[in-house]
């Protein structure tokens, strides 16, 4: 758990470490959410994670709780420190889901920290986003130009032919 390339370290530092908190702050003027906690970041740190991972809430929790490498991702080192309350994790983001339908510009706060947080990569790894990379192989293919049905039938006349040269004609 201590290598610097490990998934949860990189997502450490280059997503949790990054959430801008202030994106939040209009939840919490007027009094309608209470002062804001230390675990916002970790909330939404939280539910990137969930998306990233493509898990259920009740699956999120568990290994937050539990699993120490979702732990460190998240930012809970120590044994002693303690995993948000699912319902800090549902009132938040029914508070950001509120606040886009109700604002004026209807703005989606998540997703600010989200572009936010794309930014900032961006600008960290230096991503041009002009020019699109290919691997090799696909370069002097044609299957960059086919469709899905191209794929599927050049895909069953070359295996079609291939069992007819070598005499497995009697397999189809």
């Amino acid at each position: 758990m201590e290598d610097e390339l490990s998934w949860h370290n990189e997502f450490y530092r280059n997503v949790l470490l990054n959430i801008d908190e202030e994106v939040l702050r209009p939840l919490f003027v007027d009094g309608n959410m209470g002062a804001p906690t230390k675990q916002l970041r970790i909330l939404v740190a939280m539910r990137i994670l969930k998306e990233g991972r493509g898990c259920s809430d009740e699956q999120l929790y568990e290994n937050v709780r539990f699993n120490l490498v979702w732990r460190q991702a998240v930012g809970l080192f120590n044994i002693n420190d303690e995993c948000p309350s699912i319902d800090s994790y549902y009132k938040l983001f029914r508070r950001i889901a509120e606040y886009e339908q109700n604002s004026p510009e209807h703005v989606n706060l998540y997703k600010k920290i989200y572009q936010d947080l794309t930014a900032k990569q961006i600008r960290k790894y230096k991503i041009a986003g002009r020019t699109v990379r290919m691997d090799s192989k696909l370069i002097g293919s044609n299957i960059a130009w086919f469709s899905r049905y191209e794929i599927i039938h050049e895909t069953f006349r070359k295996q079609v032919s291939q069992d007819f040269c070598f005499g497995h004609a009697d397999n189809l």
